[in-house]
């Protein structure tokens, strides 16, 4: 018997002064897709075996949020891919086949595009237009190998081996037409990062590791990206992952997801309910004050200030939580430069204007834009300024002790 799984939704009340309020709750949070913002999908498979299969649909519209199921399939979704609001993707297994369906109506009609995988086991999809995607298969018993595929036209997809292996935690994430990566394994287990510039004809190794996990990447523009993953490293490119840099933010974190606004302003979220923001490519980390300690698994900005961040299903209520913001979230978080702490002190935090920076060994404070703009510069040590001439808004101190610096978010209030 085939069940309709309803993605349950409770609603929360929206206070202004929130920084990261809870606006419901979601059966599925690792699989959710944010169109807008007020536009989030999201699927749940269901049922003993794989006989049951859904599509949930939520939209939030204003203080309200409801929730419609547009699909119900009798077969396990695999994943769930939105080009636009309206134009989205769904890969669901049937017997031995994959089975691809498109809507262009914002999933309220689902229809096969032309092209089946001949495979059930695809397990993450990414569409660059309405005609070419890209799709990995998470192991190929004959080969000993994943398989990429590709389709160009609409019509078919290509069957290619890479000739490296893909788990759970693979994924498929390609910035232009020619040009695209994938989290994967080596033939003895290790992680690696893989690389294509001829539209996934080959692949070579940009990134290895022994044994800390790859598990997420975002690509902001086509030369800048950022690749996070366990022991609380974060990898930076700005020349298209030909070369890499590495920093760790604290080892004890394992990073699910990140997002990047811009080329300098970013999130990165991971286990025990740790949240991370940069203003300034990743040089420093600001720590976020966040209302959950259970693990973050994803986060997406739709402007450079309003963002979402889903947590990981509870035990006591089987659901996770959907949070948002529309400030870049919570101040007061602790600061943090990798391998170091500081006790400076920036108060008032909020302010109407005025604020003093405290601490003797500041050499100088640059205040940037939430944008990542800088504005003006102060100097040494303990400083008084007045920002009133500055329209509200959230905004970023970098503060410099010598040659490292530590950031701190500053809301200016009207």
């Amino acid at each position: 018997m085939k069940t309709l799984v309803a993605i349950t939704l409770f609603l929360f009340p929206l206070f202004a002064s929130a920084q990261w309020f809870e606006i419901g709750r979601i059966d599925n949070p690792e699989h959710v897709v944010i169109a807008s913002e007020d536009t989030i999908y999201s699927f749940k498979n269901q049922g003993v075996g794989p006989d049951n299969g859904t599509i949930g649909t939520v939209y939030g519209h204003g203080d309200t949020l409801y929730q419609t199921t547009h699909y119900s399939g009798c077969c396990p979704i695999n994943d769930l891919f939105f080009l636009t609001k309206d134009t989205g993707f769904l890969i669901y297994s049937q017997q031995a086949y994959g089975i691809l369906l498109r809507t262009n109506d914002g999933g309220n009609t689902w229809s096969p595009p032309g092209c089946n995988l001949p495979s059930p086991n695809e397990q993450d999809i990414q569409y660059l237009t309405t005609d070419m995607g890209y799709c990995i298969l998470g192991y190929n018993y004959y080969e000993d190998s994943g398989m990429f595929r590709r389709c160009i036209d609409g019509n078919s997809f290509d069957t290619l081996l890479p000739g490296y292996r893909f788990d759970d935690n693979s994924k498929v994430y390609f910035t232009g037409i020619n040009s695209g990566f994938i989290l994967a394994r080596d033939a003895g287990d290790h992680p690696l990062v893989i690389r294509s510039t001829d539209m996934g004809n080959s692949w070579n190794t940009v990134l290895a590791s022994n044994g800390s996990a790859f598990r997420c990447i975002h690509f902001p523009s086509s030369d800048h990206g950022f690749i996070a993953g366990d022991s609380g490293r974060v990898y930076k490119t700005l020349n298209n992952g030909v070369n890499w840099t590495e920093s760790v933010i604290d080892p004890g974190i394992s990073w699910l997801d990140i997002f990047f606004m811009n080329d300098s302003c970013g999130f990165v979220v991971g286990t025990g309910g740790n949240a991370y923001y940069t203003a300034d490519a990743g040089m420093t980390w600001v720590k976020q004050e966040f209302p959950t300690s259970h693990d973050l698994v994803k986060v997406h900005f739709v402007t450079d200030s309003t963002g979402f961040i889903c947590s990981s299903l509870e035990f006591s209520s089987g659901e996770g939580k959907l949070f948002k913001t529309t400030n870049l979230g919570t101040v007061g978080g602790t600061d943090h430069y990798p391998g170091r702490t500081t006790t400076v002190t920036v108060y008032p935090n909020p302010t109407n204007g005025p604020v003093s920076i405290k601490d003797l060994d500041v050499s100088k404070t640059e205040i940037y834009s939430p944008v990542g703009g800088l504005i003006m510069t102060l100097g040494k040590g303990t400083v008084d300024a007045d920002l009133s001439s500055l329209p509200a808004g959230v905004y970023f101190l970098k503060i410099y002790q010598g040659e490292q610096a530590v950031s701190r978010k500053l809301i200016l209030q009207k």
